[in-house]
């Protein structure tokens, strides 16, 4: 008996057992459990009242901090960065509940659905994220970021190209990849322009009980040549305190209402991206 050839199939076997496992795991959808310690987000679009303009940034027109100021407090000084993200115009990639993103010094993969089980649990790269989003409506997401230095990967809009981008991935995290994979051949793949981004550190007013419990984000989203804006105020807080945290987002809402400055369209600002850049 050839003691090689049977050692060698057996290596075989367990090969393509260990590649199923690994399928399997790939394609394991998220739970409630895999949330209940996650975080959540609670975003609000607002009107631009002021017509805001990039020309004007990094710093935040003051009726913008005055209109907020009797709920939240917006400092003024933001910080730039730009951000792109990847799909067909018919949104081939949205249809299978992902996102690819493509920031200075990250690329972000993320599973995104009305429920835990309408996303796959993504593995992690260089960190991981589970996250409840409420854009109005609700959005359960698992999100696996890819670090790189600026020498490691070029992101120059000019330079830039679906295939350097896949081929990245595949590179630093051949899991990740696997999800996107179903992409990576179609011919209609686009990163159809750049978004231009400032955030602003914000807080809730000190005497509101969940002052110290979140994180208060104040961003404007510029999508050049266009004059689309999209200005938006978040927080974010444990999902141990959801009760405290809907109830905070009835007060914002009644609030941003009130001072009309409620945007009829609430929605994630990857959908404003995608209906400013694709749209006919």
């Amino acid at each position: 008996m050839n003691t090689h050839k049977i050692f060698g199939a057996s290596l075989m076997i367990v090969a393509a057992l260990l590649a199923g496992l690994s399928l399997n795991c790939a394609a394991e959808q998220a739970t409630d459990e895999m949330f209940a310690t996650g975080t959540l987000e609670y975003h609000f679009v607002l009107n631009d009242t002021v017509n805001v303009a990039e020309e004007y940034m990094p710093t935040l027109p003051a009726q913008i901090v005055e209109e907020l100021a009797p709920m939240y407090i917006i400092k003024a000084e933001g910080k730039h960065n730009t951000g792109m993200y990847v799909d067909t115009k018919d949104r081939a990639l949205d249809k299978l509940h992902l996102i690819l993103r493509v920031k200075k010094g990250k690329i972000t993969i993320k599973a995104r659905g009305a429920s835990p089980e309408a996303v796959v649990d993504l593995e992690k790269c260089d960190k991981k994220k589970y996250e409840v989003d409420y854009f109005g409506s609700v959005a359960y997401s698992v999100s696996t970021d890819i670090k790189f230095k600026e020498e490691e990967f070029d992101i120059d809009f000019v330079d830039i190209t679906p295939k350097k981008l896949y081929a990245f991935v595949l590179q630093e995290c051949p899991a990740a990849y696997e999800h996107i994979k179903p992409i990576t051949e179609n011919p209609y793949v686009r990163i159809p322009g750049v978004a231009s981004q400032y955030k602003f550190k914000a807080s809730l007013r000190k005497d509101h009980p969940l002052a110290e419990k979140i994180e208060v984000d104040f961003a404007i989203w510029f999508f050049p040549p266009t004059d689309e804006t999209v200005l938006e105020l978040a927080y974010t807080g444990d999902a141990a305190d959801k009760e405290d945290l809907d109830q905070l987002q009835a007060e914002t809402f009644e609030f941003l209402k009130t001072k009309g400055l409620l945007h009829p369209d609430q929605t994630s600002k990857t959908q404003y991206y995608f209906n400013t850049f694709l749209s006919e």
